[in-house]
């Protein structure tokens, strides 16, 4: 099976350009050796009772020490690179074009030598066809495509073999932290949406079904659901809370603005949660980062904490028997990072993960003072991380340095500064030394130890005094994503209702529409309520009627934008569905602003979040008929 566009014309390969680099005894089975063994003494554990809670992953990742793990990463890294040398035509072909003639430079257990690698950008993978990005045979595999984060979905290949690669490594995590054997009935709902017939699945979704039915298979009390939309999942979590019977999990697999309008909406229809002590609920969300205030909203909505727990101090709230308790329910309750990217390298983020950011976010909130140098040093001010991933063996994370213009280089980075990455995996068509995304990349042992340091905050202490365990394995990601992409940054993205709107989108709106300055931005308003608004900003030309050009433009930018971009056109059409025009009005607030507004203040080649801006949580319910962004309800 091929992923071919028209639309999107792969490279030719010569076949002078594709020959091996190098010749290695390697199988992906020898490669995977390791965890491999990890797993079948797992399966044998199991199957005794008094064993059966032990988890080998679990005490791999926390027991063993962080250099060893290092040194397994770097010994997988310098494998994988040396697997692709030998069978990956695209990694061949783009190591060669860049000067490399072999892989001699590569030595074990040095991840120095990573370096002479060349850095994989997006372009990587739209100038390379999958079925040259896949290192066997490509008959029997499915297209995937990833969501487009950096402006257009990038198309991938797996196989059934695949699974065998990352996913049991999950299914532990899984068990794990879902700690599934402990109920009655376990209730999975993964709300996504669903590809188009004739369109390739995104990754994330398809390879969490997979997750979930590798999970089933040792749970005969574990079911799931694939639901597209909120209202189907609403109304099933309804039916599981009307015919509960015994202990009961409900795992919502979403991302955290749809979550929290299913949450509010069975809130509204009269649930009591609080009487339903039998149902618990967990939260796993998709790529998108948590945004603490989602996790409060959502806990005292379910009754998990009582309100206003995060009006209160860290220190108030760690001294009582009950705060500690609902801060370990709070930490418990959600995690995040099962996205494509992370279904395929095999990480996920742990309670400790969550901890750290309802920790950074009370003490920014709270004792600003007493926590502003160690962001400011760290963090660049960011009280709390975008994202946060569980590392194993699978995964490795090459640091180099970021210039403050963007310039990518690997270099080893100063010291306290951590910035990267290029990463590598075991996976058959994955690549090496690939640019994510500019993250800075830190050891959660090695930011437990500067906390503590320069605030005298233990958060080990902390995650000790509420029973759950700071895992020093851990890799946290920080700072989100720098998109100050050649084309000016175009191909950021903003989050609508678990959909992706890109700049480029609007930038041919801005530059189709007669009247129109060319300068836009957008912004998405969280709300008290659960509800997500997105607000499309437009700048007019000097002197034009904005009552005249804002009647005509909005049937032109959603017209334009809906050729552009399927998830918008698709998300539309459902808010019609079910409410009509006055739903998606709603819901997508698109205006015009006059020239000059101070909107549209950016420079070229900015960070996405001059123009394309983080969402913002306001305390209190919507009111449609204001734009709080134009009328400068909000200080940027």
């Amino acid at each position: 099976m091929t992923c071919h566009k028209k639309a999107m014309p792969y490279k030719t390969l010569n076949p002078d350009l594709v020959k091996p680099l190098t010749k290695t005894d390697l199988s992906l089975a020898g490669m995977d050796q390791i965890m491999n063994t990890i797993m079948k003494m797992q399966e044998k554990l199991d199957t005794f009772p008094i064993l059966q809670h032990i988890n080998l992953i679990d005490l791999m990742q926390n027991l063993t020490p962080p250099a060893l793990q290092r040194k397994l990463a770097t010994k997988k890294a310098i494998q994988s690179a040396q697997y692709l040398g030998e069978h990956n035509r695209a990694c061949i072909a783009f190591w060669r074009e860049h000067g490399l003639e072999n892989l001699d430079f590569l030595a074990d257990n040095n991840p120095d030598t990573l370096r002479k690698f060349p850095i994989m950008t997006a372009e990587y993978f739209y100038t390379y066809s999958p079925d040259d990005r896949f290192s066997r045979d490509t008959n029997n595999t499915i297209c995937l495509s990833s969501s487009g984060s950096t402006g257009k979905p990038k198309l991938f290949l797996t196989s059934p073999e695949d699974a065998l690669q990352t996913l049991p490594t999950m299914k532990q995590f899984v068990k794990a932290n879902w700690k599934i054997e402990n109920y009655d009935r376990v209730e999975i709902v993964v709300h996504t949406i669903r590809a188009k017939p004739g369109k390739p699945q995104w990754g994330a979704g398809y390879n969490m079904l997979r997750l979930i039915s590798l999970v089933a298979e040792d749970f005969p009390h574990l079911h799931y659901e694939y639901l597209p939309t909120a209202e189907d999942t609403i109304s099933h979590i309804q039916n599981i809370l009307t015919n509960a019977n015994g202990k009961t999990l409900v795992v919502v697999y979403s991302c955290p603005s749809d979550a929290a309008v299913v949450v509010r909406e069975l809130t509204d229809f009269g649930h009591s949660f609080e009487s339903n002590s039998e149902i618990i609920f967990k939260f796993t969300f998709i790529g998108e980062a948590i945004p603490p205030y989602r996790l409060f909203q959502i806990a005292e909505w379910l009754k998990i904490t009582e309100a206003g727990l995060s009006d209160r101090k860290l220190e108030d709230i760690i001294t009582t028997p009950k705060g500690r308790k609902q801060l370990k329910s709070l930490s418990e309750s959600f995690s995040n990072g099962f996205g494509s990217a992370e279904l395929q390298t095999g990480v996920s983020s742990t309670s400790s993960t969550t901890l750290w950011i309802i920790v950074m976010y009370l003490l920014a909130k709270h004792e600003p003072e007493r926590i502003q140098s160690f962001l400011e040093n760290y963090f660049e001010g960011n009280p709390f991380p975008w994202s946060a991933f569980k590392t194993s063996p699978n995964v490795f994370f090459l640091l180099g340095n970021v210039t403050e213009h963007g310039e990518w280089s690997l270099e080893k980075p100063k010291n306290g500064k951590h910035c990267g990455p290029g990463f590598a995996t075991s996976l058959a068509g994955a690549v090496v030394n690939c640019k994510l995304d500019f993250m800075h990349i830190w050891d959660m042992d090695e930011l437990a130890n500067l906390l503590k340091q320069e605030t005298g905050i233990d958060i080990k202490k902390i995650a000790r005094a509420i029973g759950i365990k700071y895992s020093v394995g851990d890799m946290i990601l920080t700072n989100g994503r720098m998109d100050n992409t050649d084309s000016g940054g175009l191909e950021a993205a903003i989050s609508w209702g678990g959909y992706n709107l890109y700049g480029h989108n609007l930038h041919s709106v801005a530059s189709q529409v007669n009247g129109l300055s060319g300068a836009f931005s957008a912004q998405s308003i969280d709300y008290k309520n659960g509800e997500r608004i997105l607000w499309i900003h437009f700048e007019a030309n000097r002197g034009e009627n904005i009552i005249n050009l804002q009647r005509m433009l909005v049937p032109k930018a959603i017209q334009i934008i809906e050729s552009e971009n399927a998830e918008f056109a698709q998300h539309r059409a459902m808010l019609l569905d079910e409410g009509g025009e006055d739903r998606f009005v709603r819901t997508v607030q698109i205006k015009v602003l006059p020239y000059g507004h101070s909107r549209f203040n950016r420079k070229p080649g900015q960070r996405k979040n001059k123009y394309i801006y983080q969402p913002y949580y306001i305390d209190e319910v919507s009111d449609h008929s204001l734009d709080p962004i134009a009328k400068g309800l909000i200080k940027e």
